[in-house]
């Protein structure tokens, strides 16, 4: 469920964070391989095998894991290897005792480390005024760790959070089914963080929908691009990068061949399911709840077609909202596609319209 966070809980990483900063981590179908790092730098990646995947809550439980020369079999083993991860990332992955006291203390969680401060310069004695911080840059980074700050949905939104009335507020109201957790793709990032984007001063946004952005060749893999969606508390859209009506959006992170990737039943593999390619989050939304368990939909956050290849799906269907240009940019695309001898069908909607603002019927 989406809530706000508790201070007694710590907010850990996800697999896919731990992987993206890990060199020669690899997807192997169930988890994440890499190098035993709870044998120390020195070891070779075939000397020691280590593997890790999310728990069944992620963001809320330890994060699963087994070395295979550990061969670990006790709680308190597991906990050493994810500590060993934690210095090796950065990242909280453990939330053992040692670990939670040492979050409420302030300290770095177990096993990880931090640099010292650097010393303050004294301030040079000038009328000048101070330069202006620079704002946070759309890099890779920085969008890995708006991921991981995020949280992700384990229940579904509450009917009064922020993306329950988000949900209810579209017209017509996205019927997300009672108790389902929203796509593991999407999660809820508060304002109150410390790392949440600081831009319109004035902006009346209580935080963003963040939803990950992944090739399509590796919908599973790490996150180094995102896009954000900021809401104000009503669930309205909120003007908080620019006074335009674009500005409750906005994209951090470096990845042409990312899309918002949405599935109720994780992709297995090429040729596994259909796609469905939409332009915003709210469209992807609303037309995953009609349609089967082995869909999956690629939110373009535009009219972004050129790195999809058909050929990784049994089929692709374009949504194009009701609009000339829009329509004329997928017509486009599906020509250049038939000359590949892929056959792209195209949804018509009616002027005015997108998939957000149709009534689907949940199947």
């Amino acid at each position: 469920m989406l809530t706000h966070s508790t201070p007694n809980r710590i907010p850990l990483a996800a697999a896919s964070e731990v992987a993206a900063r890990l060199p020669g981590t690899r997807w192997e179908g169930a988890g994440y391989r890499t190098r035993g790092y709870c044998h120390g730098s020195g070891d070779k990646p075939t000397s020691a095998s280590l593997v890790f995947s999310d728990p069944p809550k992620p963001g809320e439980q330890s994060l699963r894991v087994h070395c295979f020369k550990c061969n670990p079999g006790t709680p308190a083993e597991r906990d050493a290897i994810r500590h060993a991860l934690q210095k090796a990332t950065g990242l909280q992955l453990c939330n053992c005792r040692a670990c939670w006291e040492a979050r409420r203390a302030g300290r770095p969680p177990d096993g990880a480390t931090t640099r010292p401060a650097a010393p303050k310069r004294p301030a040079p004695a000038t009328t000048q005024p101070a330069p202006r911080r620079r704002a946070k840059s759309d890099t890779a980074a920085y969008a890995a760790e708006l991921w991981a700050a995020a949280q992700p949905s384990t229940s579904g939104p509450a009917e009064r959070h922020p993306v329950g009335r988000w949900l209810a507020a579209r017209t017509p109201p996205i019927r997300w089914p009672a108790g389902r957790p929203l796509p593991e793709t999407v999660r809820w990032l508060a304002r109150r963080h410390r790392i949440f984007p600081r831009r319109q001063p004035d902006s009346p946004a209580v935080g963003a929908l963040v939803m990950a952005l992944r090739p399509l060749s590796n919908p599973v893999g790490a996150t180094r691009k995102v896009h954000l969606v900021a809401i104000d508390a009503e669930g309205r859209k909120a003007n908080h990068w620019q006074a335009d009506k674009r500005g409750d959006k906005h994209t951090y992170g470096q990845d042409a061949a990312a899309y918002g990737l949405l599935w109720k039943q994780r992709p297995t593999g090429k040729h596994a399911c259909d796609l469905h390619v939409v332009e915003g989050l709210a469209d992807g939304l609303a037309l995953l709840t009609a349609l089967p368990e082995d869909q999956i939909v690629a939110v373009c956050a535009g009219l972004r077609y050129s790195e999809i290849d058909p050929g990784w799906f049994a089929s692709v269907t374009l949504w194009p909202d009701g609009d000339e240009k829009a329509l004329e940019t997928a017509r486009r695309q599906a020509q250049q596609w038939a000359n590949r001898g892929y056959i792209t069908p195209i949804k018509l909607l009616p002027k005015g319209e997108d998939p957000a603002s149709m009534n689907w019927r949940t199947p």
